[in-house]
């Protein structure tokens, strides 16, 4: 027993300072968070590649309900939604956040510093707003209006529920209105949506661009009751750019003629002039940054037949007032190199930054390249066997119920950490030609169960059972060992008393050095007191033989009444 990670009341048992009475009427329920969840099933491996624009009913698409148990003991379901990739034989992996928490991320399994795969959060509505109520997301107060009383401003958007008269209509026009305003929320990235499982639910769903903020303390109704099961500001983490299914490049000034951005090979260079460069593609420099991102995408889906429809499209960065960024998708036939050449001496270049300005892509008047690509949650080799993983643990945050974060913080509990099998072979996760078939599903943890008894092992370590089949050291029991034993006095009821023959008495750990081990169930020959025994003998005899009296006498007096009549 790890007595550590799951202390005993009388810790230091060698001390008689901290010596006290076992008292198991104290011993209470007890409940144990979910820390592993092993999954095995086989994914199909002739699967056509998840669409997102059709509905989850499409053979690449499968899930896995699994329940796992919070530090309160509460059962939380949760959904392991495997999408097919356009690639072969790799899967992605997806978990909303269970209901009455706010955020679920997942981790991969780099030592000391996992890097996040995918975090998704949610505000769950539970009663319609009050006029005047209002949510911030992303430093942008949206605030619910019936009475057109709200005054716009760039930090201040009016969501109108004057029409509205249910409260999945009041989620929508919130999430129309987000849509609408914040061009970092828009219906071609959706980062933020409605749940597939409720329409009063809103998810928000990272995709490199930046960490989502979302404050709900003001969602309140006419009574100031909260309306949303999350009441506390949370944060969806940052996607980390290696599990991003595209990258984005975002641009703070024009191009500079002779400019040039080499995609999948092929080199595009920014012209003024009507003179580019040996076989360049030329991109025509436009009146502004927008014209020439335009110019640009265009030039790139009619020369390159891999990037087309949304593979390559542009966004407008954080409400700058114009498309001022680039969207890369990963392609199905692998990565692909994206090199910028400020050979121009414009500007361009060093302002070519990833979306939260973390990355410059180029220095001035030089030269820089990444790579785009995406790595997925689950990679099987040509035998069907898995060949890595990138998802390994899963954070959960905020939960309604007042249950400690599973975060790994020291204060609080740990993440879970995820099984999928071994890598090389087929005790998990396989992606063989046969219809999805889940295997197993385990996880520790259990809900709240009751005290059903005690064991005691040959350390001394008293364990509490409970009815949910969960243990837990409550005590240990300490030996006391004198120099001289042979010399303690004897007392009625097997009890010895301490003399200075004996030497005070020293505690120690059972079964270590010169103690003994604890032995439970059993009886030492010596505590038998032979008279008194052999009284209680006597008194359970005579007992018998009046009770045997008093029958006999029962049945003579039946008998003569019996005759009598």
């Amino acid at each position: 027993t790890d007595t550590d990670a799951n202390p005993v009341s009388n810790q230091n048992i060698i001390s008689t300072d901290f010596l006290e009475t076992i008292n198991l009427n104290r011993v209470g329920g007890t409940a144990a968070a979910t820390s592993t969840i092993a999954i095995g099933a086989n994914l199909p491996a002739n699967a056509s590649p998840f669409d997102s624009t059709l509905s989850n009913a499409q053979d690449g698409f499968q899930k896995t309900d699994v329940q796992f148990f919070d530090t309160l003991g509460n059962a939380n379901n949760v959904s392991f939604s495997y999408k097919k990739s356009f690639r072969a034989n790799k899967w992605d992996l997806q978990i909303e956040p269970p209901s009455g928490t706010a955020v679920l991320t997942l981790y991969d399994g780099t030592p000391n510093n996992p890097l996040v795969y995918d975090s998704t959060g949610q505000l769950e509505f539970t009663a319609r707003p009050a006029d005047g109520s209002s949510v911030v997301i992303d430093g942008i107060t949206y605030e619910f209006d019936s009475d057109a009383s709200v005054v716009e401003t760039a930090t201040l958007r009016r969501v109108d529920i004057s029409s509205t008269t249910t409260l999945a209509q009041d989620v929508n026009a919130l999430l129309t209105t987000v849509r609408g305003f914040d061009t970092d929320f828009d219906t071609t990235n959706n980062r933020i949506a409605l749940s597939d499982n409720s329409t009063t639910t809103l998810i928000f769903r990272e995709d490199g661009t930046g960490s989502i903020v979302i404050n709900p303390v003001g969602l309140l109704d006419s009574n100031g009751d909260p309306i949303t099961n999350q009441t506390s500001s949370f944060t969806v983490m940052k996607q980390n750019a290696a599990y991003a299914e595209a990258t984005q490049f975002t641009f703070a000034g024009q191009p500079a003629d002779q400019d040039t951005i080499t995609i999948n090979g092929i080199t595009y260079e920014f012209d003024s002039n009507a003179a580019v460069t040996g076989t360049n593609t030329s991109v025509t420099i436009g009146a502004n940054l927008a014209a020439t991102l335009a110019n640009l995408e265009t030039a790139i889906e009619a020369t390159d037949p891999e990037m087309t429809g949304s593979r390559v499209r542009l966004r407008e960065n954080a409400n700058s007032g114009a498309n001022d960024r680039l969207v890369l998708e990963s392609l199905p036939s692998g990565s692909y190199t994206v090199a910028f050449n400020d050979a121009g001496g414009g500007t361009f270049a060093v302002n070519v930054t990833s979306p939260d300005a973390a990355t410059t892509y180029v220095s001035a008047g030089g030269t820089g390249s990444t790579t785009v690509d995406t790595a997925f949650a689950i990679n099987f080799d040509s035998d069907g066997l898995p060949e890595s993983f990138n998802v390994a643990e899963i954070e959960v945050l905020g939960f309604a119920s007042g249950a400690s974060d599973m975060d790994d913080d020291a204060a609080n509990t740990s993440r879970i950490n995820i099984d999928f099998g071994t890598i090389g072979e087929a005790d998990g996760m396989t992606q063989f030609g046969a219809e999805f078939t889940p295997v197993f599903i385990q996880q520790n943890g259990s809900r709240f169960g009751t005290f059903a008894g005690v064991t005691i092992d040959a350390n001394g370590l008293v364990t509490a059972l409970f009815d949910n089949g969960e243990t837990r050291t409550i005590y240990q029991i300490p030996i006391a060992t004198f120099v001289n034993p042979n010399a303690l006095e004897s007392r009625t009821g097997n009890i010895w008393n301490a003399t200075q023959a004996s030497g005070d008495f020293t505690l120690r750990v059972a079964d270590n050095g010169p103690a003994a081990q604890v032995v439970q169930g059993a009886l030492e020959a010596s505590t038998v007191d032979i008279g008194e025994e052999f009284t209680e003998m006597i008194v359970v005899q005579r007992a018998y033989s009046a009770s045997t009296k008093i029958i006999s006498t029962a049945d003579e007096m039946l008998e003569e009444l019996t005759r009598i009549k």
